[in-house]
């Protein structure tokens, strides 16, 4: 199948919906459906285009004129957000940035602070350097009170979390 009839499948619910909402607001049963068979000949007219722009220049110009019936609210643009006033080191921002950065390190390390568990056995950890990490496989991992970790950089944006003096690691990910 071809990409302009594809298109032109995808325009037809667009301009069907917007007719379909300027005939909704007619109160008199003869003119609105006469309104629904006024866009659905004109839908109609549309696919029955040969050439490919032809067509597309139809739905285009179907979908304009039904869309300029209706009230488009108006568009409004947030403000910037204020840049942060002291740029954070990249060791505090390892884990949180989803960017390629060649400035960020592979791997970190730090000594456990604080240490809770959930309902299901999965901890979140709070380290020396302020980061928070929460654990996302649901296999049992052990961790000591105080430990030093290493985090590093895994496969597909995850990090492994690793105790020093054990084997083993643990999928986690970047809380706060």
């Amino acid at each position: 199948m071809n990409k302009a009839a594809i298109f032109a499948l995808l325009l037809t619910p667009v301009a069907t919906q917007a007719a379909e909402s300027s005939c909704q607001s007619i109160d008199d049963q003869l003119q609105r459906l006469a309104c629904y068979d006024q866009a659905a000949e004109a839908i109609a007219n549309c696919q029955l285009q040969q050439d490919r722009l032809d067509r597309l220049v139809c739905f285009d110009k179907l979908s304009g004129t039904t869309a300029a019936t209706l009230n488009p609210a108006p568009v409004t643009v947030a403000p910037p957000a204020a840049a942060a006033s002291s740029p954070q080191s990249a060791e505090q921002q390892f884990g949180l940035i989803k960017k390629a950065d060649e400035n960020e390190p592979e791997q970190i390390q730090g000594t456990i602070t604080k240490m809770s568990k959930d309902a299901y056995g999965k901890f979140t950890i709070t380290l020396d350097n302020g980061q928070s990490w929460k654990q996302t496989e649901s296999r049992n991992f052990r961790l000591d009170k105080q430990a030093t970790i290493t985090i590093s950089k895994a496969a597909l944006g995850s990090f492994l979390l690793t105790q020093e003096g054990r084997n083993g690691s643990v999928r986690v990910k970047r809380v706060h």
